[in-house]
This record gives C-alpha cells, sequence and structure tokens, in this order.
C-alpha cells in the first residue's frame, strides 16, 4: 500500500478547515481563522499520524472507532471559544454530522465495494482527484451557510402576535394568538398542537362537561406543574401575517381551562408558519 503524505494533508487539512467553519458557523460562533487553521492542522497531523500508525499496527475495531470519533469530537472545542458546555457539545456534534453528510456524498459519487470471501462487504471511496475533493469540501459550506440563513430568515419571520380563525364543521371563530416557541406539545400523530381558552370555543363546545369528562385528554408540563387538557379536532386553522395565510387542517386543539394571560385566547407553535 502506498501513502502519498502530501496528498493526504492536503485533503485531511482543507476538508477539516471546511466542516470546523461549517460547525461553527451553524452554533452561530464567532469564527477565529487562525484558531480554525491551527485546529485544522492539528487534526490533519493526527490524521496522518495514525493512519501511519495503523498501517503498522492492528488495533481493535472498537478502539480504532474510539480514537477516530474521539479526535472528530474534540476537535471543535479546540476551534472555538464558547459560554456553555451545552454549546461545545452541540458544535462537536453538528462538526461529526457533517462530516458523515460529506462522507456520504463523496460515497455515492465515487463508490468502490470490496468484498474478500470470508469478510463483508466494504465500500471504499475510489478516483477522486484531490481537487475535486476541496471543491466539494467549498461547496459544501456554501451550501450549510445558505441553508442556515434561509432557516434564519424563516424563523425571524415569525410574529410574536397573530389573528387566526378556527373553523369546525359551519361554525367559525376568530381570535388572537400567542406564538410560543416553547410550545412544542405534539398530538398522538407527532402535529402540533393548539392552546385555546374554554370560552373561546363555546360554540363548539356546549357541553361545559365536555372538558372533565373527555377521554381526548393531554398531558402537558407548564410552569405551575402539571395540567392535562381535552383536546378535541377542528377542520382547520388559518393564521394571518402579513398579507399570508397559513392553513392547516384537522388540527388538535387543547382546551385551556383557566384564562390566558394576555391579549389572547389561543397559543399557537412556530411550527405553524414553517
Amino acid at each position: 500500500m502506498y501513502l502519498y503524505i502530501d496528498i493526504l494533508f492536503i485533503d485531511n487539512f482543507c476538508i477539516d478547515f471546511c466542516l470546523l467553519v461549517a460547525a461553527i458557523y451553524t452554533v452561530k460562533g464567532k469564527i477565529n481563522f487562525w484558531r480554525v487553521t491551527f485546529t485544522a492542522l492539528l487534526g490533519t497531523l493526527l490524521a496522518i499520524c495514525y493512519t501511519l500508525f495503523t498501517a503498522r499496527y492492528n488495533l481493535p475495531k472498537w478502539i480504532d472507532l474510539c480514537i477516530k470519533y474521539g479526535v472528530a469530537l474534540l476537535l471543535p472545542c479546540i476551534s472555538i471559544k464558547l459560554k456553555t458546555v451545552k454549546s461545545y457539545v452541540i458544535c462537536s456534534v453538528t462538526f461529526v454530522a457533517y462530516m458523515f453528510t460529506l462522507a456520504g456524498f463523496l460515497t455515492a459519487l465515487f463508490l468502490k465495494t470490496d468484498f474478500v470471501q470470508g469478510e463483508s462487504l466494504t465500500y471504499t471511496i475510489y478516483g477522486l482527484p484531490t481537487g475535486l475533493l476541496l471543491l466539494g469540501g467549498f461547496l459544501f459550506i456554501l451550501m450549510i451557510c445558505w441553508l442556515i440563513r434561509r432557516i434564519q430568515k424563516k424563523i425571524m419571520d415569525i410574529p410574536n402576535i397573530c389573528h387566526c380563525s378556527i373553523q369546525l364543521a359551519e361554525k367559525v371563530v376568530h381570535l388572537e394568538a400567542f406564538v410560543d416557541t416553547g410550545n412544542r406539545v405534539q398530538d398522538a400523530d407527532g402535529n402540533f398542537v393548539v392552546f385555546v381558552e374554554k370560552d373561546a370555543l363555546k360554540e363548539f363546545v356546549t357541553d361545559i362537561a365536555y372538558t372533565v369528562n373527555s377521554k381526548n385528554t393531554l398531558e402537558i408540563q407548564t410552569v405551575a406543574g402539571k395540567k392535562i387538557c381535552s383536546t378535541m379536532k377542528v377542520d382547520m386553522l388559518k393564521l394571518y401575517y402579513k398579507d399570508k395565510q397559513h392553513i392547516h387542517k384537522n388540527v388538535t386543539v387543547a382546551i385551556y381551562e383557566e384564562k390566558l394571560v394576555g391579549e389572547y385566547m389561543a397559543i399557537v407553535s412556530p411550527l405553524c408558519f414553517l
């Protein structure tokens, strides 16, 4: 087996640099190019030394995986200064996720299968020019930055208060709704749930005992503790914002027994606008 150290160095350094920049940009960290360059250089030197070592000595597979992914998780922590441990974890996991994503693209484009009698089928990248690899890393950064900007723009375009209408059969109720970014409650089908004051649904729920005796209930965790809300399905939910309508059909509505704080009678999820 022949190892071309110069090509191995260039490939590893550039790809590490690209993935580190993409991971830092994702967590909204400040990119220090000197620090990222040092980290990419350190990762490249470790990769070359480890490649030369494993070419001469065989390690158990679990040790090999621990070393590779341990280093991969450590590199982002060196390349950026963050305030919390959670941010470091997210940055490291993002880096590894991007590494898998890019490797998946390359394997799909330059795939070669090897099969040795008595061993499992293995997949390797074959015939990949260095220039194309570097171009792929650069384009990968551009794609990640573009996606993140689109997502951020979408999130920033979500209002705090919006007007909405709830329709059940021929009846329609209009009310103001608060867009709660912390509302991640889902129904049994994995869809978002809209919380509405009981008084706002009098046209739909004629039986006052319904909210207490209904079998369709949902347990939620609030600041005041756990609460159990009855639920019902409505035909349509419309949210109005910036001359646009966001329409959702067959939506689960949780009936809130108490009066909501503020000038609104419903709480919706930001997912309604995505």
